[in-house]
This record gives C-alpha cells, sequence and structure tokens, in this order.
C-alpha cells in the first residue's frame, strides 16, 4: 500500500470516531431517520458491483480476523448449532438437506480418488477374539482374532 492510501485509512479512522461522537449526541428520532438514510443510499450504491465487491472483501478480512480470537469461533458455533438445531426442526428443511447431501455424495462418488479413499475407510470385519458359548453362557476366548489379555494379533484394536 502506498502513503497515500495510509493517509486515507487514517482520514477514515478519525472521520468514524467523529461520526462516533456525533451520533452519540443525537436523539433517537434523529439516529433512526439517518439509519434509514444511510439504508436507503447504501442500498443505491450496493446496486454497483465494484462496490459489493469492496464490501465482500472488506468483510471478509475483518470476519477472518475477528476468527482467530477463539471465543470468536466458539460463539459462532454455538450459534450456527443453534440456528441449524431450529431449522432442522422444519421437515421441508430436512428434505431439502437431505436431497442437497445425496445429490453432492453421488457426484462425489463418480470421482475415482474418493471411490478408492471411501474403500480405505470403510470397516473391515475381523473375527472376534470372544464369543459366548449358547449352552453354558460361559465366554471363550480361544477365537482366532487375538489372545484374550493381549492386542489383537490381526490388529483390529482390541484387547480380547
Amino acid at each position: 500500500m502506498n502513503d497515500h492510501g495510509k493517509m486515507n485509512d487514517c482520514k477514515l479512522s478519525a472521520a468514524a470516531a467523529t461520526k462516533r461522537k456525533q451520533r452519540q449526541r443525537k436523539s433517537p428520532e434523529e439516529l433512526r431517520e439517518e439509519q434509514l438514510s444511510n439504508t436507503t443510499s447504501r442500498s443505491i450504491a450496493r446496486e454497483n458491483p465494484e462496490v459489493r465487491r469492496e464490501e465482500q472483501l472488506c468483510n471478509t478480512v475483518a470476519r477472518s480476523i475477528a476468527r482467530e480470537n477463539p471465543e470468536v469461533r466458539r460463539q459462532e458455533q454455538l450459534r450456527d448449532t443453534a440456528a441449524r438445531s431450529i431449522a432442522r426442526e422444519n421437515p421441508e428443511v430436512r428434505r431439502r438437506e437431505q436431497l442437497h447431501n445425496t445429490a453432492s455424495r453421488s457426484m462425489a462418488r463418480e470421482n475415482p480418488e474418493v471411490r478408492r479413499r471411501e474403500q480405505r475407510n470403510r470397516k473391515k470385519w475381523f473375527p472376534s477374539g470372544c464369543s459366548v458359548d449358547e449352552i453354558t453362557g460361559e465366554y471363550k476366548f480361544d477365537q482366532p482374532c487375538g489372545v484374550w489379555n493381549k492386542a489383537c494379533a490381526y490388529g483390529c484394536g482390541y484387547i480380547h
């Protein structure tokens, strides 16, 4: 950024501070009227694609800076979870989500790399290291998967 840009940022910051002070001195009726005027002028200005792009860029930068704070991220997650929970109570929302998920999974499965990854991650079946004798009700630890008190020799992750 050049010096001219830095100078403009300083002017904008000073102007914003001055506006805040002026706003604090105005009556609620004046504030409402000003806000309505600002809203109208902003909606007219936002019809310009370049203005919208600049706003989006500024908002994206501001959000990324704010989200570096773990507390902000936690609050966002709580808010988003609550909003999703409320929205999902509506059967139409759930149906749309299910259709979207089905379609996106179907498209993803067409990708050979996704199919290989899913196949690798698919749960593997291992013979049980412990079974119950249905006649006596006793546990038998002589299954081929492993020894009852050691980690499984076949890598299923269980201690049998």
